[in-house]
């Protein structure tokens, strides 16, 4: 139960820093460890099913490309 609340918060908080116009800055804001684990995360999400975190997946894909 808390590991899904530890998710749907981590998802919320990085789709909020998708979602901001400063998309620069938000990548900054989170340190490789983060995104790594946020990434574990999502990939726990779809192994158990969860096809609507596919979206976040790519997303996290994306900003580790980045850095």
């Amino acid at each position: 139960m808390k590991r899904a609340a530890l998710t749907s918060r981590l998802t919320g908080l990085l789709l909020l820093a998708a979602a901001c116009p400063s998309a620069g800055l938000a990548q900054d804001t989170l340190q490789p460890y983060q995104l790594v684990r946020s990434l574990q995360l999502v990939q726990d999400r779809i192994a158990a099913g969860d096809h609507a975190a596919m979206p976040m997946q790519a997303k996290l894909l994306e900003m580790t490309d980045a850095r």
